[in-house]
């Protein structure tokens, strides 16, 4: 009898091991702005005049743009890499080293901080949102925007229009 109640304690232990590993995992939220303020508490954020001040004394910086890939034609920061946040998870890995410190930015913060959230998932420990986002970075620093940057990689380039329907066109 001990050692029936023994085992299911044992069973009972590990099973509340297995599913507290990850506190997130069954995280519901009500609503996209919900998820993204979630996202932002959780992250590292540095605010975009601390950033510049960075981004000038530095001979290097990783930077992450995760808007998408017709956004990023227009302008960027000088040195970004495009990694649009739809495909993020995907091509990270491709992009980026995990050991780097890595500076991510969008528009105003809500696709960059959700990229920020789930690098951390990718074990991109110094994932760092930049905070206010491209547009404010655009009307602050004028003179430090990329206008019409190349792309580096073909798989940045915006998808080629639609052929004549079905399955591979």
């Amino acid at each position: 009898m001990k050692i029936r109640i023994l085992f299911s304690v044992f069973a009972v232990a590990l099973l509340l091991a297995f599913t507290s590993c990850n506190p997130d995992a069954d995280k519901t939220y009500g609503s996209a702005d919900e998820m993204v303020s979630y996202a932002k508490e959780n992250i590292k954020t540095i605010s975009i005049d601390e950033f510049h001040a960075e981004f000038a004394e530095a001979e290097h910086l990783t930077i992450v743009d995760v808007r998408e890939p017709e956004e990023f034609a227009i302008s960027c920061i000088p040195g970004a890499v495009n990694v649009p946040r739809g495909v993020l998870e995907f091509k990270i890995g491709n992009e980026v080293p995990r050991s780097e410190k890595v500076y991510v930015y969008c528009d105003n913060t809500n696709r960059s901080a959700l990229a920020v959230y789930d690098m951390k998932k990718l074990k991109y420990c110094n994932a760092v949102l930049i905070d206010s986002g491209f547009d404010v970075w655009q009307e602050k620093y004028p003179e430090d925007v990329e206008l019409e940057p190349s792309s580096g990689s073909e798989d940045n380039a915006p998808a080629a229009p639609a052929g004549g329907g079905g399955c591979g066109g």
